[in-house]
C-alpha cells in the first residue's frame, strides 16, 4: 500500500513512435510518467529501436512482453540504454510450464531494474502473492482495460488483491492499470491505498499523440459498448474493438468457439493468445474498421470528454487532470461518513442508505423484508416471474408485516416475463412505497409515478438513463458487472464514470436525482468507493446472502449461505455470453453443464430455437432449487447433494471475499 507522504504514481501509455522531447519534457513538467510500449517487440528490437530513437537515454519506463521479460539477454541489453522501470504484461496463458521460473526471473531482474508485473489472472495473483519474490509490487489490470485482461473487473481485483496480501501479510504496492477516465475514480483508488495509476488511452485526443484527422474523428465516436469481450470460454479474456458489426472480432470469436468444440487444454489457451497476438493492430495504427484487430479498453470511450473538460494540449490537460485527481483524494477524507447524512435516508425513511437488492426466488419472504428495515436498509421484494396464486400466497400479509415501514418492489419489466401486467396491476393496486424497475422498458413509468409510488430505475446505458431522467424518475440504479444474477456487460467503476461525466456535461439532468451504485459492494472500503464515486446510496445482493437473518426466515438455506461464504476469489463465472442474456453464478456442476452446452452451441452453429429449448429444460427450476432446497415442480425437499447437483448458486463475484456471516444490525454498521 501507498506509504504515508509518499507521491502515487501517475503514467500515461505511449507507442515507441512517440518518444520524443516534448513527451519526456511533459512528464517531468507534470510529475507523471511516461510509459513506453514495447510489448510487441522481442529484447532485441526494443534495445535496437531505444539505441536509435532515444541516444540520450531519457526513457525509463517501458512495457515489456513476458518473452521479452524471458530472454536471458535482456539484463545486459537494457544496460546500454535509460531504461530503468519495467513493466511487465504477466497472463499465465503467455508462457508455458511453471510459474516460478517467470517469478525467478523477476527477481534476478528487479535487482538492477524496479519491475512492475501487471497481472489479471486470479489464480496467478494468489501464487505471486504467497509465494512470488518480494520485489515490492504489482500492477492489477481489470477486464475494462486493453487486450489480454482479467476475468474479475477493477474494483473486485483490487479488493481480492487486498484481501489475499491481508491473508498472507504482505506488503506491496498495489497499482492499477487502465479503465480509470476520471479524477474521482483515480482517487477511489488512491484514497484507499493504490499506490498508482496507469492510464491507457484517456489522454488519445491530445496534442502529443500522432494520429491523423480520421482516426481522431474515429477516437471521438467511440462508445461504452464500442468494446467487447472475447476468450472468456477459454479463461483467456480479451478486450478488443467491437460495435457489433466487426468482422475481425467476429473471426476471432469463431477460432475461440472452435478450440471450445474440444477439450479446453493450456495448449488451446496458448493458441488463442497466439491467434490474437499475430492479428492485433494498436489502435492508433489502424482506422478502426471492422477488418482490424485492435485490442481496446474502455478508458477509451473517455478520450473526448478528457479534452473536452481539460483541454487539447497534452501538458495542460495532464497537470490539470492530476490537479483534479489531487482535489478529490483531499476531498476523500470528509466523504468517509457521508452515508451518515445521505438525502436518501431522509427521503426514503430509512436510517442508512442501503438497499438490498431483488433476488428472484430469495428475497420474496416478507419476514425477511421486515428484518431488513429493523436493521435501517430498504428491503426490496422481488416479484420475479411469480403468478398471481403463488405471489397472494407469499405476499398477502406484506403490508401487515412491514407495519407502515419503507420497503420496495422490484418488477421485471421484459416481455418474457408473461406475468408482468399482472404485476403492474398488483403494484398499482397495493402502492408500495417504491418500485424497482429492471429490464429496460421504460413504459410503466409514468404511470406508476403519477400513482404516487416512488419509482426506481436500474439504467443498463447512457441512453436509457437519460430517458428515465426525462421521464421524471428521481432515483437511478447502476448496476455493475460484477452483481450476481442477470448482469450487463459494463463494470460498476465503468457505469459510475459515465454517470459522473454525464453529470459534469448535462447538471440539469440530475437535478434532484439520486445514483444508487451496485455491484462489488460489500464492505465499508467498498461502499467508501462507491461514495467517492458519487453514490448517494448503495444496492447490495451477494452480502446479503452472508447474513444469518436470511436463513433464520426460510428466504435461503443453509448450503447456499455456506458455497457463498466458502467460495474462492474469481469462484463465479457467467453465462450467456454468446446469447447476451449473461447470468452470473457459483461455479457448481449445473452451471458447468449450461456453460459445455453454450459451447457446444458456439462451435457447431446448432439451431437456435433448440438451444434455446435445451437451456430453459436444463434450467428450470435450478436457482428455486439453490434458494429453498426444494423441487419446484413436485414440492419435494431435496437434500443437499442434489441441490449441488441441480442448483444454480446465482452470486456476485464478490462472494470470494465474504468470509463471515453476520447479523444484519452488525453489517449495516460496518
Amino acid at each position: 500500500m501507498l506509504a504515508e507522504g509518499q507521491v502515487p504514481i501517475m503514467a500515461f501509455v505511449w507507442r515507441p513512435g512517440e518518444i520524443s522531447a516534448p513527451v519526456s519534457e511533459m512528464a517531468q513538467r507534470t510529475g507523471s510518467r511516461a510509459i513506453f510500449d514495447f510489448s510487441a517487440m522481442g529484447a532485441e528490437a526494443l534495445h535496437s529501436f531505444l539505441r536509435t530513437a532515444d541516444p540520450g537515454g531519457h526513457v525509463r519506463d517501458i512495457r515489456i512482453s513476458t518473452s521479452a521479460l524471458m530472454n536471458p539477454s535482456l539484463g545486459q541489453l537494457l544496460k546500454e540504454t535509460g531504461a530503468r522501470n519495467l513493466w511487465v504484461e504477466c497472463q499465465s496463458q503467455f508462457f508455458a510450464g511453471d510459474a516460478s521460473a517467470f517469478q525467478r526471473r523477476l527477481w534476478t531482474l528487479s535487482e538492477d531494474y524496479c519491475c512492475f508485473p501487471i497481472v489479471g489472472d486470479v489464480p496467478l495473483l494468489a501464487a505471486m502473492v504467497k509465494d512470488g519474490p518480494d520485489i515490492g509490487r504489482i500492477v492489477l489490470k481489470g477486464c475494462e482495460a486493453a487486450g489480454f485482461v482479467s476475468g474479475e473487473t477493477t474494483l473486485v481485483l483490487y479488493s481480492v488483491a487486498k484481501e489475499m496480501l491481508h491473508a498472507y501479510s504482505k506488503s506491496l504496492e498495489v497499482l492499477i492499470w487502465g479503465g480509470v477516465s476520471t479524477p474521482e475514480a483515480a482517487a477511489a483508488f488512491l484514497s484507499t491505498g493504490a499506490a498508482g495509476i496507469v492510464f491507457e488511452s484517456v489522454h488519445w485526443l491530445t496534442d502529443l499523440v500522432v494520429m491523423d484527422d480520421r482516426q481522431r474523428q474515429q477516437l471521438a465516436r467511440l462508445r461504452m459498448d464500442s468494446t467487447a469481450l472475447v476468450g472468456l470460454d477459454l479463461q483467456v479474456p480479451c478486450r478488443l474493438f467491437n460495435k457489433g458489426n466487426s468482422l475481425a472480432f467476429k473471426k476471432i470469436q469463431e477460432f475461440e468457439d472452435s478450440l471450445c468444440a474440444s477439450q479446453i487444454t493450456d495448449e488451446s489457451r496458448r493458441a488463442f493468445v497466439g491467434q490474437v497476438q499475430a492479428s492485433a493492430l494498436h489502435p492508433l495504427d489502424g482506422h478502426f474498421t471492422p477488418s482490424e484487430v485492435i485490442p481496446l479498453g474502455v478508458e477509451a470511450a473517455f478520450a473526448a470528454s478528457f479534452a473536452e473538460r481539460f483541454g487539447a494540449g497534452t501538458e495542460k490537460a495532464v497537470k490539470a487532470f492530476m490537479g483534479e485527481i489531487l482535489n478529490s483524494c483531499g476531498a476523500a477524507e470528509a466523504k468517509k461518513y457521508c452515508f451518515l447524512n445521505s438525502p436518501v435516508t431522509r427521503e426514503m425513511g430509512i436510517r442508512y442508505p442501503f438497499i438490498q437488492g431483488a433476488m428472484s426466488s430469495i428475497t420474496d419472504i416478507p419476514e425477511f423484508a421486515s428484518e431488513i428495515a429493523d436493521a435501517g436498509g430498504l428491503p426490496t421484494i422481488a416479484l420475479g416471474l411469480m403468478d398471481a396464486q403463488a405471489r397472494d400466497r407469499r405476499l398477502g400479509r406484506l403490508p401487515e408485516i412491514m407495519g407502515g415501514r419503507p420497503y420496495a418492489v422490484n418488477v421485471v419489466s421484459l416481455a418474457e416475463n408473461l406475468f408482468r401486467e399482472t404485476h403492474l396491476e398488483w403494484i398499482k393496486q397495493h402502492r408500495p412505497p417504491f418500485v424497482w424497475i429492471a429490464g429496460g422498458d421504460l413504459s410503466p413509468i409514468t404511470e406508476l409515478l403519477q400513482c404516487g409510488i416512488g419509482v426506481v430505475y436500474i439504467a443498463p446505458d447512457e441512453a436509457l438513463l437519460k430517458l428515465a431522467l426525462e421521464a421524471g424518475v428521481r432515483y437511478v440504479v447502476c448496476e455493475g458487472y460484477e452483481a450476481g444474477g442477470h448482469v450487463g456487460q459494463h463494470s460498476t467503476l465503468t457505469l459510475a464514470q459515465m454517470v459522473l461525466d454525464l453529470e459534469r456535461r448535462q447538471p440539469s439532468l440530475f437535478q434532484d436525482c439520486r445514483v444508487i451504485l451496485a455491484g462489488g459492494i460489500f464492505n465499508r472500503e467498498t461502499a467508501f468507493m462507491a461514495g467517492l464515486l458519487g453514490a448517494d446510496a448503495i444496492q447490495m445482493g451477494t452480502a446479503y446472502l452472508a447474513t444469518e437473518e436470511i436463513v433464520e426466515t426460510g428466504a435461503l438455506v443453509a448450503l447456499y449461505q455456506r458455497l457463498i461464504v466458502e467460495s474462492p476469489p474469481g469462484g463465479t463465472v457467467v453465462s450467456g455470453q454468446s446469447t447476451g442474456l449473461r447470468v452470473r453464478s457459483l461455479r457448481t456442476p449445473k452451471v458447468t453443464a449450461v456453460l459445455a452446452l453454450e459451447r457446444e452451441f458456439a462451435a457447431s452453429h446448432q439451431d437456435e430455437q433448440a438451444f434455446r429449448k435445451k437451456m430453459e429444460e436444463m434450467t428450470a427450476g435450478s436457482l428455486f432449487a439453490a434458494a429453498r432446497g426444494v423441487d419446484r415442480r413436485s414440492g419435494r425437499p431435496l437434500d443437499e447433494q442434489e441441490c449441488l447437483e441441480r442448483g444454480q448458486f446465482m452470486s456476485g463475484s464478490c462472494s470470494g471475499l465474504i468470509n463471515k456471516v453476520q447479523k444484519l444490525e452488525s453489517f449495516h454498521r460496518e
